[in-house]
């Protein structure tokens, strides 16, 4: 066999081997950004103002346990947290 092509059997024996694990990698990658940009839209108000609290923006917790409160019945836990907040 001419050298070059057994060059090139080596360069894509690599390709073979590495290929399906940077796959994994991007695919794990954009499923994991997808997540972190889609849960905050869809979670929870309560876990979303546990969240904020937890991370020290206190202003954007009390902003959503005001909208809680403000919305329907008041609920004796969320009172307690906002009042925990404020």
């Amino acid at each position: 066999m001419h050298w070059t092509v057994l060059y090139l059997r080596q360069r894509l024996a690599l390709y073979r081997v590495f290929a399906p694990a940077a796959a994994i990698v991007v695919i794990a990658l954009i499923v994991g950004v997808t997540a972190n940009l889609l849960v905050p839209v869809v979670a929870p108000l309560r876990w979303r103002a546990e969240r904020a609290a937890n991370l020290g923006e206190y202003e954007a917790a009390e902003r959503v346990y005001w909208r809680m409160l403000s919305d329907g019945a008041v609920a004796v836990p969320v009172l307690l947290y906002f009042l925990r907040i404020h």
